[in-house]
């Protein structure tokens, strides 16, 4: 069975098997045909919240869970470094079905299972000895079924983790045929599979640069290929501007949807080197230059990356210190209107620095909201507790909910996450706090309908699909969303997951996965209310 098959849970039903195969266009764009339908669905038992009620009576969210051995974390306080120990992670890295979490810290990086449901365990044992760990990024990197970790290290080499098939990691032998990668300040890693040859490659950026009065350069990012002897450091294919950049996170999203994932880089300090798009041009990456209006210039942070407004476009978050920006998509063109739809913090609240950033829906009424982390960053002019915010679409306006929801923990967030860690289908929320423990805080389910949808392609080593793009369709309704891991929020990466809030649609009419490859297949028979896998047969 698949790790995919086991993750859509225990009294699953196989809607038939059927297989598709359609050449692909000779230009590199996605075939405009019609999609074959297919079937090949497996749905997990269907969730019924049993008190919707309690949602608005108590609130969204429970309080920070604090049970068991995740109420006794081990962290230091005293740790101020900028990033260092701000990683956070979900995956599940023990197959059993149930998402486990992962946490970043300079001394002690911790792995915790989950199962039974809601139940978190420190693994004692899961990880090789590490030191200066700022970012974990879980996936599947040599197509065996199991997660592996790429780690990002403070004033390190990058390393990879592999993965034992029952959760614990040793350090990968071999992996780099071509030798060590250099020492550098990287927070975080984003997967994908960029030349669409069937395996995942990787980014790990470099940030760097807080030397004497900013005036050197960026670290140089690492951008790794895959080949059958392992990965292989082709850097040199990043423009020497985006080495030169400080770059706190990048993320792999087909911005121009011709079926090749493009990479935005979104950099600290601006103002020397501002946050860029690479257009991905069959595998050669190309400088887009400010040409349609993403190369802004600010002390960026964090990124969150999803259709805001309905039109079809994809629109970009990024949080940064003292200014955050909206980047609405418009035909191919980018404009910032951060100010018009209320993107800002609350300076009479501390909120001055933002990092991690995403978009997802929060309340399941079928549009994205805005999760952000504020943090005070250390022997800077900065609020010493800064309180996190959610931002709640009532599109053309985004409506902080922070405080009447619960979630504005006052600190030094770095990563955020909205995951659906027990999978009812409403999304949990968690960060990392550079000097306090982790906090999970559970959604409270409610009574409108969602779906929850994995891949699984059986035809390429990247068995999830990461890169993959899926667009849920219910009469005039599209959602379209990227399957994607390392590429959103900072410091974290989620499972390769796709959740979907429905509002008031009760029955979805297909499903379309356009496939890494850009193949496209269609499912018509998704339901809602559940976790399904959607799978790709080999012809």
């Amino acid at each position: 069975m698949s790790p995919s098959s086991r993750r859509a849970g225990l009294g699953s039903v196989v809607v038939g098997i059927a297989l598709a195969c359609t050449p692909p266009t000779t230009d590199g764009a996605p075939d405009d045909t019609a999609p074959p339908v297919v079937d090949g669905v497996t749905s997990g038992p269907q969730v019924r919240c049993a008190r919707p009620e309690d949602r608005e009576a108590l609130g969204p969210l429970t309080a920070s869970f604090d049970a068991g051995d995740w109420g006794v974390q081990a962290f230091d306080p005293d740790h101020r470094t900028l990033y260092t120990g701000g990683g956070l992670a979900v995956a599940d890295v023990d197959g059993d079905g149930d998402l486990d979490v992962l946490l970043a810290d300079a001394d002690a990086p911790a792995v915790y299972l989950q199962g039974p449901p809601r139940v978190l365990t420190l693994a004692t044992g899961a990880l090789p000895a590490l030191d200066a760990v700022t970012a974990w990024t879980p996936a599947d990197l040599d197509g065996d079924g199991d997660v592996d970790l790429i780690v990002a290290r403070f004033d390190a080499a990058p390393v990879l983790l592999s993965n034992d098939g029952q959760g614990r990691f040793s350090v990968a032998k071999g992996w780099l045929p071509d030798g060590p990668l250099p020492a550098a300040r990287y927070a975080g890693a984003s997967v994908v599979d960029r030349d669409r040859d069937g395996d995942l490659d990787v980014l790990v950026p470099g940030h760097g640069g807080l030397r004497g009065a900013f005036r050197e350069p960026g670290d140089p990012s690492v951008l790794l290929r895959q080949d059958d002897d392992g990965f292989h450091d082709v850097s040199a294919d990043l423009p020497a501007r985006f080495h030169e950049a400080y770059t706190f996170v990048a993320g792999w999203y087909d911005l121009d949807d011709d079926g090749w994932p493009d990479l935005y880089g979104v950099s600290d300090y601006g103002h020397l080197a501002p946050s860029q798009l690479l257009w991905n041009r069959q595998g050669a990456l190309v400088p887009d230059a400010g040409a349609h209006g993403l190369d802004v210039s600010l002390q960026g942070m964090g990124l969150g990356v999803g259709d805001l407004d309905d039109d079809g476009d994809v629109d970009l978050v990024t949080a940064g210190w003292g200014r955050h920006v909206l980047l609405v998509g418009r035909e191919g063109t980018w404009f910032d209107a951060a100010q018009s739809w209320g993107l800002d913090g609350d300076r009479s609240r501390g909120q001055v620095v933002g990092w991690g950033s995403q978009l997802a829906d929060l309340d399941d009424d079928g549009d994205l909201d805005v999760v952000m982390g504020f943090g005070h960053i250390f022997n800077q002019d900065t609020p010493p507790d800064e309180p996190d915010e959610l931002f709640l679409n009532d599109g053309p306006t985004l409506r902080p909910v922070g405080a009447t929801w619960g979630f504005d923990h006052p600190g030094q967030t770095r990563a955020v996450l909205a995951v659906d860690l027990d999978g009812d289908g409403w999304l949990d929320l968690l960060r990392k706090d550079l000097t306090g423990p982790a906090t999970l805080q559970w959604a409270r389910c409610g009574a409108a309908p969602w779906v929850g949808l994995r891949l699984d392609d059986a035809t390429a080593a990247n068995h999830a699909a990461i890169g993959a793009v899926v667009t849920v369709r219910a009469g005039a309704r599209t959602w379209r969303r990227t399957v994607e891991v390392g590429s959103s929020s900072v410091l974290a990466a989620g499972p390769p997951d796709v959740h979907v809030g429905l509002g008031a649609v009760e029955t979805i009419d297909a499903v379309d996965v356009r496939w890494p490859d850009g193949i496209t297949t269609r499912y018509a028979h998704v339901p809602v209310r559940r976790w399904s896998t959607l799978h790709r047969e080999v012809p």
